[in-house]
């Protein structure tokens, strides 16, 4: 019974079977018949493509230099204090030689081997000078001495500053555009350039000359040369026999001949004889001017670009400029006095300010790719100008610092992002 009804079961489904084996395509037709799979439709999205609005640029700027105007004048003090006129044995300085106290002693020699030592009693002349030029010696036979002092006169004179090179950095960025050919930016850069310019003038002055004359007792000294001074001190000795009153040799208790060893150098009188000269004439001083430094110009405003081409563009700039400059101010003097050595005296100063103007750029731009090129152009700048003065107890010299009208190259690269 049991293996009757698997043999019913089986001859129900065995028709089935064997017409899905007799019609293999009607799989296939049934997934034809299905329908595919669809691709997703993305026309619809819209496609974005990044702009740089932004540009950066680096490079150099060429700019007339900064015109200066140099005026005013200045006292030359003489060096050395002016000395005491009257006094015997007195350390005395003049710009071309020296007077000092008196040096000489006398050294004793017994015949026995021993000596002994004293200073000479005072006689109003000293051995201890010195002297530098051979014109202080006069036709009569008396040396002089002297201190220098001078009036600068007053003086004005321009002069150019020096064409330099500094640095630029800018940036622009996009505001609008007008068409194909026109748009609208905002600019704003740095630049950094050097303050120099510089004079030699000869300017007039009055010379004040104070004059002490001392005695030489009839002896000449020797000449000076080379521009090497003559200094008496120490310069012989000699040994003497020790006479007596009555100019007979000594003896010392043994029979020996006392002798001593003195100072034979030519003596100059210990002060200054007659009356103290001051006199007035007129010379020139060699005045250096010099002015340097360095100022940064901060400028701004609005940009307009007219486009020729997709890589060829103009740019115009116009707008506001603020700078700040600091500057080192001297004037050297140089007096070169008829004796002596040249007096050189320096006066110096440092400043620094604030400056407002106006600016005007031109420039030609192109893109060698679409975030890189180069750039170049002109410009000019007006900012104001700025006095200087170095200040001495004797006067004072001042500049004036004019910013106008500069102007020159600039160039470099540029990068968009």
């Amino acid at each position: 019974m049991k293996h009757l009804r698997l043999a019913l079961i089986l001859l129900v489904f065995a028709p089935g079977a064997l017409r899905a084996d007799s019609n293999p395509d009607a799989q296939d037709q049934d997934q034809q018949q299905k329908p595919p799979t669809e691709i997703p439709d993305f026309s619809n999205l819209d496609e974005y493509v990044y702009v740089p609005k932004s540009q950066a640029s680096f490079g150099y700027r060429i700019i007339s230099g900064v015109k200066a105007k140099f005026t005013g004048g200045a006292t030359i003090f003489a060096p050395e204090a002016i000395p005491a006129f009257a006094g015997q044995n007195l350390n005395r300085t003049y710009h071309d030689g020296s007077v000092t106290e008196d040096t000489r002693t006398v050294i004793t020699e017994n015949g026995d081997g021993t000596a002994f030592s004293q200073a000479i009693t005072p006689d109003g002349k000293t051995n201890n000078w010195s002297y530098t030029n051979s014109s202080q010696l006069t036709s009569d036979g008396y040396m002089q001495f002297h201190i220098y002092s001078a009036q600068v006169q007053s003086t004005e004179f321009d002069a150019s500053g020096r064409t330099n090179v500094g640095m630029e950095v800018s940036t622009t960025h996009d505001y609008k555009d007008y068409g194909k050919h026109w748009s609208l930016k905002l600019f704003g850069g740095m630049s950094i350039n050097d303050i120099s310019s510089a004079s030699i003038s000869s300017v007039n002055a009055t010379l004040t000359t104070t004059t002490d004359t001392y005695d030489l007792f009839g002896i000449t000294p020797p000449a000076v040369s080379s521009g090497t001074p003559y200094s008496s001190s120490g310069s012989s000795s000699a040994i003497e026999n020790v006479l007596d009153a009555n100019g007979n040799q000594v003896y010392d208790s043994s029979g020996n001949p006392v002798t001593e060893t003195v100072d034979t150098a030519i003596l100059l009188g210990s002060a200054p004889i007659g009356n103290r000269q001051t006199t007035l004439s007129q010379v020139q001083v060699l005045n250096y001017y010099k002015v340097h430094g360095a100022y940064a110009t901060f400028r701004g405003g609005p940009q307009l670009i007219y486009n020729f081409t997709n890589h060829f563009h103009l740019a115009v700039s116009a707008g506001p400029a603020l700078v700040y400059a600091g500057s080192t101010y001297g004037v050297t003097q140089t007096l070169t006095p008829p004796t002596g050595a040249p007096i050189v005296e320096a006066l110096v100063d440092t400043t620094s300010k604030l400056l407002y103007g106006y600016y005007v750029d031109a420039t030609v731009q192109y893109d060698l790719t679409d975030t890189s090129g180069f750039y170049l152009g002109g410009y000019e700048q007006s900012t104001g100008s700025y006095n200087q003065s170095a200040t001495s107890p004797g006067g004072t010299y001042t500049t004036n610092l004019d910013f106008n009208n500069l102007g020159g190259l600039r160039g470099g690269m540029e990068v968009k992002f």
